[in-house]
């Protein structure tokens, strides 16, 4: 089994400190050898910015042959899983370990006829199940006080059928919203990794048609995965305004039940999307108030997924901010990720993407061609790892980056290849506005001097058939800023906020 360093390195940079520590207290444990190295390989593996060679010549002093340092990484691999899987055991399954011995130990005592203890194990363990949403186990408690029902006294046969079928419903949910996720992701890889053209609302609505939500049973699970399926459908459409209504109505539906350990992965990623929803639909201060949110549940549980959702928050927070007139903290709180960065992550690619926009916002164009070198990767690589948007907002902003620079022969040959790679596909899911304004910043850089005439000013807005200011994407703002500042002669960065404060405004 060959195992790539990043794999193994991506692994070890998404634990906590505290699971830092406790991985290595477990290879201690686990090391027979006194010089063994993998302690010190996994502490390595901590700083993303050291190259393998370095990694190598830490290591050895001497010349040593490569099959030396592989079979170390081979090993160290293979210990990283054996600690995951044993930590997970051991914290995620907690409750639901204590739930099946309640019944396990429930039904030794109706066999031995006492009756009384068994019943009071089993409302015990009931009253865990429903608060944790547990439902499978919850199935089997039902499942077995009905089975011994003739000997309690106190509970009625009736209640416990509705109970029963009130859980069947929520397994069939959660089942129903497995199989709609799936389906709609696939569809999603078909469009954005694939560049396949499907039309995406019909065969959205095919599949939600397929199952009804009943809020009553939502769990942070399921409600996880049906912000990701209207996400997905926002995504898209760029329609976020209908996705936030939807998405607050059914978390306060949520919010006030018992949150089992294994609901804070979840928990976290529904407060990122409901502040991303927010943001989108030009709501700072609501996204402001998730993000705040966010970062304390992050810290629960000794900030075990803090790793995981760091990078989306921090640069969600940076956005925020460079749209709320603070350019300069936006660009620096985004620095540091960019500079430890292997530029190989969706994550990584969305805060470098991030900071480019920021960086020609702020004229910085060197700082920004900085960046662009660093992603040295072919277009369709990319395509497969962040989707065809963010290789199509890639080469748009290199686009423009390139004609304010004034490289004239860069931008003929990214211009032509702009429209051979990407003008059919775009035509082809009805993205005909993108298509316009490439043509519209040919012709200014073709005849620069007629942007600021009354024809072509014209021209650009009876090119466009914009949304309404409210569902205009702030992206979408973004790219017709930089042409607006061009045509009336002003500063890029405050045309962008001008246009966004026009919504607020509203």
């Amino acid at each position: 089994m060959t195992i790539k360093m990043d794999t193994l390195q991506n692994i070890i940079l998404t634990f906590s400190k505290e699971e830092q520590k406790q991985c290595v207290a477990f290879l201690k444990n686990k090391n027979r050898r006194g010089d063994a190295k993998n302690i010190e390989l996994f502490t390595l593996l901590l700083d993303p910015t050291l190259t393998q060679q370095t990694i190598i010549d830490t290591l050895y002093n001497t010349a040593t042959p490569k099959n030396t340092f592989h079979a170390l990484k081979k090993r160290l691999y293979q210990s990283v899983i054996n600690f995951v899987a044993s930590n997970a055991i051991k914290t995620e399954n907690s409750t639901e370990m204590q739930l099946i011995k309640l019944i396990v130990t429930a039904r030794s005592f109706f066999l031995k006829k006492h009756y009384q203890l068994g019943f009071s194990l089993l409302a015990k363990a009931e009253q865990i199940a429903s608060e944790y949403a547990l439902y499978s186990i919850l199935n089997e408690i039902l499942h077995t006080h009905i089975q011994y029902i003739e000997y309690d006294t106190k509970t009625n046969l009736q209640t416990l059928k509705q109970k029963v079928t009130q859980t069947h419903e929520a397994l069939l949910l959660e089942d129903q919203l497995n199989i709609a996720y799936a389906e709609i992701k696939q569809i999603v890889k078909a469009i954005e990794h694939e560049g396949k053209v499907i039309d995406f609302l019909p065969a959205f609505t095919e599949v939600m048609q397929q199952f009804r939500i009943n809020e009553a049973l939502l769990s942070f699970k399921s409600l996880y995965q049906i912000i990701e399926i209207t996400s997905m459908k926002a995504f898209v459409t760029n329609n976020y305004l209908y996705e936030e209504d939807f998405l607050l109505s059914l978390y306060k539906q949520v919010k006030g039940k018992h949150k089992r350990e294994s609901m804070l992965y979840y928990h976290i990623a529904i407060l990122y999307h409901i502040a991303n929803v927010y943001f989108r639909n030009k709501k700072f201060d609501g996204s402001l108030a998730y993000l705040q949110y966010m970062e304390t549940v992050m810290k629960e549980q000794k900030g075990k997924y803090q790793s995981i959702f760091m990078l989306k928050h921090q640069m969600l927070l940076a956005l925020n901010e460079n749209f709320t007139n603070n350019a300069k903290g936006a660009i620096n709180r985004l620095i540091p990720f960019v500079e430890k960065s292997s530029f190989a992550s969706v994550d990584e690619l969305d805060i470098t993407l991030a900071l480019i926009m920021m960086h020609l916002q702020q004229k910085e164009f060197k700082k920004a061609q900085q960046l662009f070198t660093k992603l040295t990767h072919t277009d369709a690589w990319y395509e497969k790892k962040a989707g065809r948007e963010w290789v199509i907002k890639k080469n748009l902003m290199e686009l423009l980056l390139f004609i304010d620079l004034g490289y004239v022969e860069l931008v003929e040959a990214r211009l032509k290849r702009f429209k051979k790679n990407y003008f059919n596909y775009l035509k082809a899911i009805g993205q005909q506005r993108v298509i316009t304004y490439v043509k519209l910043i040919t012709l200014y850089y073709t005849n620069p001097e007629k942007i600021q005439t009354i024809d072509y000013k014209n021209k650009v807005e009876d090119s466009f058939e914009w949304l309404s200011h409210k569902r205009e994407d702030i992206f979408v703002m973004c790219f017709y800023a930089w042409l607006k500042s061009k045509m009336y002669k002003t500063d890029v960065y405050n045309t962008t906020l001008e246009l966004v404060y026009q919504v607020q405004a509203q």
